[in-house]
C-alpha cells in the first residue's frame, strides 16, 4: 500500500498531494508499460521491452526534487531480464530539464504551485491510497 502526504497551503487554501510507494490491488499500472511502447521513458526502454518479452516490471510512484526546486510526483520505473543489466528511468524536471532526485521521504515543505507560498507538511493529513 503506498502512502501520501496533502499539504494545503494556508493563503490560497490550495491542496497538493503527493505519493509514494506502490499499490497494493495493481502494483504496476498497465499505462505504464504503454507508455514506455510509446517511447514516453525513453528509446532505451523502448528497446528493452523489444528485445526481452521475458521482463518484468517493477514500478512506483515517487516524489522527485530538482535543484530548481521543482517537486514531481513521477513512476520511478525498473526494467529486469535475466542475465542482462536492468534499466532504471531517470526523471526529468518539467520546469528546466534537468535530472531530479528521487527522495526517500516527503519534503517537509513545498512552494504552492498556485499562490508560491510555502506549504509545511501536515503530518496529521497522512493518506494511504489503494
Amino acid at each position: 500500500m503506498g502512502k501520501g502526504y496533502i499539504y494545503k497551503c494556508p493563503k490560497c487554501k490550495h491542496e497538493a498531494a503527493l505519493k509514494m510507494g506502490v499499490g497494493f490491488v495493481c502494483p504496476n499500472p498497465p499505462e505504464i508499460e504503454s507508455d514506455i511502447k510509446a517511447g514516453l521513458y525513453g528509446e532505451t526502454a523502448k528497446a528493452f521491452l523489444n528485445e526481452h518479452p521475458d521482463y518484468f516490471m517493477d514500478a512506483s510512484l515517487e516524489i522527485y526534487q530538482c535543484k530548481c526546486g521543482n517537486i514531481q510526483n513521477e513512476y520511478h520505473v525498473v526494467l529486469k531480464a535475466d542475465g542482462v543489466r536492468s534499466f532504471v528511468n531517470k526523471q526529468h524536471c518539467t520546469q528546466c530539464g534537468s535530472v531530479m532526485k528521487m527522495l526517500s521521504e516527503p519534503p517537509k515543505k513545498i512552494h504552492c504551485p498556485e499562490c508560491g507560498s510555502e506549504i509545511a507538511l501536515d503530518v496529521i493529513q497522512k493518506i494511504l491510497w489503494d
